[in-house]
């Protein structure tokens, strides 16, 4: 997924050497900081090869750092405390109005461009008796994230999929989704949710225990039951062999990151980032394969779930893109 270690140490470095310098004084040498979900996660391996392109095709250094979830990247984006963030349209839509997990609406948010499409599925260990959702109920089920509340109402969308409640299995509280995929690999859970196919702890756990992927029901009834809990997902089918370890063609929930900022971001600092996004798109995808649906073509799409910010439209219009 990295392809230079040197590189992301030296972005990682910069995460700790930020967190030293106040934030006004950060943003006057160029330096913008990019938020995201912890180191292993999918989203910080997207955040590493983005900060490093931004870095280099622009004056500003970009920095990243991982956070447990929305509810702290949201407000730290609202107050200015950060300029960048990665988060799924669901987190975006319920922080901007306010919604539970989060206390309060954070109106500065903004959207700067859809991102790419994230996939969630269901893992076992490949020796596991459960072949298919209907062998699930009853077991021991990676079901509460206490520092991911995105990922829990994930998991309880896939539950819903599977026509499952929490009290049809036996929780097993984690903390986020690598420590879902942790909890599996150690035995102390019989099936992993809220795990993005291609994150190093899923690899990992190929290697130590030997996984496996359960498919999710692609029914209308039960893609309408998760879409209630969790209204940006839909489902996707990948093919055997698209993922390692994905023995058969298999259905998971997906939904669209997005990159966001806020009123506080300059139009100059948006401009720049999306003119990076759209010139580097082919080098993004070398060295990250998330960034193949991370295309200009899906940068700018109708029914975004927060507003764009202001430079991000003239950009697009630029674009020949006219955004409503």
């Amino acid at each position: 997924m990295y392809r230079s270690s040197v590189r992301n140490l030296f972005i990682i470095s910069l995460v700790f050497n930020s967190l030293m310098l106040p934030r006004a004084v950060s943003a006057q040498q160029g330096t913008l900081q990019l938020l995201t979900l912890p180191a292993g996660s999918m989203a910080y391996g997207v955040g590493v090869t983005l900060a490093a392109t931004i870095t280099r095709n622009s004056p500003y250094t970009t920095i990243i750092a991982g956070y447990g979830g929305a509810q702290v990247i949201v407000p730290m984006l609202e107050s200015g405390r950060a300029e960048l963030a990665l988060i799924n349209a669901n987190d975006a839509a319920q922080g901007f109005r306010g919604e539970l997990p989060f206390h309060k609406a954070n109106n500065n948010l903004r959207l700067i461009s859809n991102a790419y499409a994230n996939t969630v599925g269901i893992i076992v260990a490949r020796d596991s008796d459960i072949k298919s959702i209907s062998d699930i109920r009853g077991k021991r089920v990676t079901g509460a994230f206490s520092s991911h509340k995105s990922c829990e109402q994930l998991a309880e969308a896939q539950m819903a999929n599977m026509g499952l409640t929490r009290d049809d299995v036996k929780i097993v509280p984690v903390s986020s989704p690598v420590a879902s995929v942790e909890a599996l690999s150690e035995g102390r859970a019989d099936v992993a949710l809220c795990a993005t196919p291609g994150m190093p702890a899923i690899l990992e756990a190929g290697t130590k225990i030997g996984i496996r992927y359960i498919s999710l029901d692609p029914s209308a009834a039960a893609v309408q039951n998760m879409k209630a809990v969790f209204t940006a997902g839909a489902i996707a089918l990948e093919p055997k062999g698209a993922i390692p370890d994905l023995t058969e063609d298999t259905y998971f929930l997906e939904y669209d990151y997005y990159l966001v900022g806020s009123t506080h971001l300059a139009d100059t600092a948006v401009k720049q980032i999306l003119t990076v996004l759209w010139d580097q798109h082919d080098n993004l995808v070398k060295e990250n394969r998330e960034f193949s649906s991370w295309s200009p073509a899906r940068m700018a799409l109708p029914g975004s779930t927060i507003p764009y910010h202001p430079a991000a439209i003239e950009f697009f219009k630029s674009k020949g893109i006219t955004l409503p």
